[in-house]
């Protein structure tokens, strides 16, 4: 399972929600069939579709604003297997654990987690060295490195 996206709220008055996605593009969830809440319960998916900057998803059986506005808040799960990725596409969880390194060579070491702070993300390597998205250069997944530019000042941002 993977965590794909959360439910912001409402929208409309036929039991639509809101979708604030985890992912890039909308068109990876183009075999998404059945989502999961965090407690397992399945959801068959209608439908969800781009708008403005979220999705609209709506799930069989729910008609109503009054139970659409009940699942407010869930963050929602599915298959990997159901996803179509591009060829240069990846799941941030299939990194964790690779090792960060410098343009200079320098080791940052293993990346433990990923943040999502809105639309930014931020990756955290061990000793809880903090770098937001825009340094990362390059993932090689042949040689599970992470490759960073890291400009002056970022590591000692992280030792204060």
């Amino acid at each position: 399972m993977i965590k794909i996206g959360k439910i912001v709220g409402t929208f409309g008055i036929k039991g639509e929600m809101k979708f604030q996605s985890y992912c890039d593009d909308f068109s990876s969830f183009l075999n998404v069939k059945k989502v999961f809440d965090g407690i397992g319960k399945e959801y068959s998916l209608t439908y969800l579709k781009p708008h403005k900057n979220i999705g609209i998803l709506k799930f069989e059986g729910i008609e109503k604003i009054e139970e659409a506005e009940l699942l407010r808040g869930k963050e929602l799960f599915a298959d990997k297997k159901d996803f179509v990725l591009q060829y240069d596409e990846y799941f941030l969880s299939d990194i964790i654990g690779f090792s960060g390194e410098g343009l200079g060579g320098e080791q940052l070491g293993e990346l433990k987690e990923i943040h999502q702070f809105g639309s930014k993300l931020v990756y955290e390597f061990e000793g809880n060295i903090l770098v937001p998205s825009e340094f990362v250069k390059q993932v090689n997944f042949a040689e599970k490195k992470i490759i960073i530019d890291i400009i002056e000042g970022l590591l000692e941002a992280n030792k204060s």
